[in-house]
């Protein structure tokens, strides 16, 4: 079996690190398709560590984008892969291929692990922008090529591993729903975390109506 997938790990010291990367060695010692692991450090917005993994990604077929923070089952890119490769015998071009994982602060699934095809991805790059992800799939997809995806839990997601994580990724995420989805949804979002931590939720209360910072998330 040919050695057709890249995993990329952005990381910026998240105590979730060690664990994401254990758990990918895991994987890879598990699964022959696996060319290798490569550790983006240190790179910040988070546009900027995508943009290298773009670079570093000509060697295999498919990059697996994995943030420091994700812990994937065993079938995860199994799945991907099955679903991207099913699209393709049908003459479809597929630049993405993408899952569900299951965050373990909000107690839901959320979107979303991120395979994409290395040939196609190297067409496009990364702006600073507020969910440089999807400005990059609306490309994409403007382009002509496809995007799949599975509802199937493809991991854990360890969004807030301490309260100032927490607090930080989250007051980056009410942001990204009032620029794509509107303030009643961040409205929304902000009240059903108010009972899981009180530290949290007064941090991010304030995103609603601080001015949107419409870059990419910085990570630190």
């Amino acid at each position: 079996m040919r050695k057709d997938i890249i995993v990329f790990i952005g990381t910026i010291g998240s105590p979730t690190f060690d664990k994401c990367k254990l758990r990918m060695e895991k994987l890879k010692r598990e699964d022959s398709r696996i060319r290798d692991i490569v550790i983006i450090k240190d790179r910040s917005p988070q546009c900027a560590w995508l943009n290298e993994m773009i670079s570093q990604s000509g060697k295999a077929t498919w990059c697996l984008q994995v943030d420091e923070d994700m812990y994937l089952n065993s079938e995860a890119i199994t799945t991907l892969l099955s679903i991207a490769q099913k699209k393709e015998s049908q003459g479809t071009g597929v630049g993405l291929a993408h899952g569900m994982l299951w965050d373990l602060f909000l107690e839901q699934p959320v979107g979303s692990l991120k395979l994409w095809r290395s040939k196609i991805l190297r067409k496009f790059k990364f702006k600073n922008v507020l969910g440089s992800d999807r400005d990059l799939v609306n490309k994409m997809v403007a382009k002509g090529y496809k995007v799949v995806s599975t509802k199937k839990i493809l991991g854990d997601h360890d969004s807030a591993p301490t309260d100032e994580i927490g607090a930080k990724k989250y007051y980056e995420y009410v942001h990204k729903i009032r620029k794509f989805n509107g303030d009643d949804k961040a409205e929304k979002f902000v009240r059903s975390i108010k009972n899981k931590n009180k530290f949290i939720y007064e941090r991010v209360k304030s995103a609603l109506s601080d001015n949107i910072v419409n870059k990419s998330k910085d990570g630190r």
